[in-house]
């Protein structure tokens, strides 16, 4: 399986869901600001259905609580499950 997309890793090693999703997303939105929004559009055609369904809902969340309480809530374990069935938030 592919684990990075021009150099940028895809997490695939990362076992913790919300922590690769975390990561992911950050990936694309540096890369979307760094080399346009293709970039972010590429990179997420690379992952599974299921992986870009976690990423909208991790987006979402980041939208709704801000980028740093979400951030510090996966630093510090307390961070919520995101269902890959179907890419909702679970608190």
């Amino acid at each position: 399986m592919q684990n990075n997309y021009k150099g940028y890793s895809l997490f695939n090693d990362v076992e913790d869901a919300s922590l690769r999703t975390w990561n992911r997303c950050t990936v694309m939105c540096n890369g979307s600001v760094d080399q346009g929004d293709e970039f972010a559009e590429e990179y997420g055609e690379c992952l599974s259905e299921v992986d870009r369904l976690q990423v909208v809902a991790m987006m979402h969340y980041i939208n709704v609580k801000g980028t740093e309480a979400v951030r510090l809530e996966i630093s510090n374990g307390k961070h919520t499950k995101i269902s890959a069935k179907d890419g909702e938030v679970i608190h």
